[in-house]
């Protein structure tokens, strides 16, 4: 894997500019290119909803339920979990925004999700 993105000037910097992340490392965005190799040509939010880290809303009539994120490929949004914790930890304005999260009442997944869906908009 490695010598193939070293082979290509493309997915090389898209590698370099994944591993400049906080929170990411040359692992993670291998990962992320072999997982999403559309990464770079494509608006955040179409990455987010394949990625499946953009949220649905369950709502019927009156009826408002939760919204989560699934479907998209599972195994990429598994894979950016870890890193967004890490993020969060070592990251002082994004462990402010989560603690601002948590006090105004959101259940304390929703910030590590968001960070998920931050990182996969990188072009």
């Amino acid at each position: 894997m490695a010598a193939i993105v070293g082979a290509d000037e493309t997915l090389q910097r898209r590698r370099e500019i994944l591993a400049s992340i906080p929170g990411i490392g040359p692992i993670t965005a291998m990962a992320i290119l072999v997982e999403m190799p559309e990464l770079g040509e494509m608006d955040g939010k179409q990455a987010a909803s394949l990625a499946g880290l953009a949220p649905i809303t369950r709502e019927s009539g009156g009826w408002k339920g939760r919204s989560r994120i699934q479907g998209g490929r599972a195994s990429l949004r598994c894979g950016l979990y870890m890193p967004a914790l890490v993020a969060l930890r070592i990251n002082p304005d994004l462990r402010r925004k989560y603690q601002a999260l948590k006090e105004a009442g959101n259940p304390s997944d929703i910030f590590e999700r968001s960070q998920c869906q931050s990182k996969r908009r990188v072009r």
